[in-house]
């Protein structure tokens, strides 16, 4: 009977790392599973997920990607917004 309870305990703390790898914030796991800080730090320190260079790399790099897309986004709002109150001051003036 402990055997059984010992491998749900760990298939548990397998399926909370996967939210993790899948690029969800340790915050948004935690908020969402109610599960207890200490613990899910050292599930995902024994399963490797904090502690892999490459996971760290991949997350990194996708989040440099969005904050570009978001930034390229935000400029050409800037300049559609830019000419807009130039056309609203010209015809407030002509």
């Amino acid at each position: 009977m402990t055997l059984e309870k010992n491998k749900f305990a760990e298939e548990y703390k397998k399926q909370m790392m996967l939210p993790y790898e899948n690029g969800r914030s340790r915050k948004e796991i935690l908020l969402k599973y109610a599960s207890n800080v200490s613990n899910y730090e050292k599930w995902s320190n024994a399963h490797g997920a904090l502690t892999s260079l490459q996971d760290k790399d991949f997350f990194e790099r996708t989040e440099l990607f969005n904050l570009r897309k978001d930034n390229q986004r935000l400029l050409k709002e800037m300049e559609v917004l830019k000419q807009a109150i130039l056309i609203m001051g010209y015809r407030e003036n002509g």
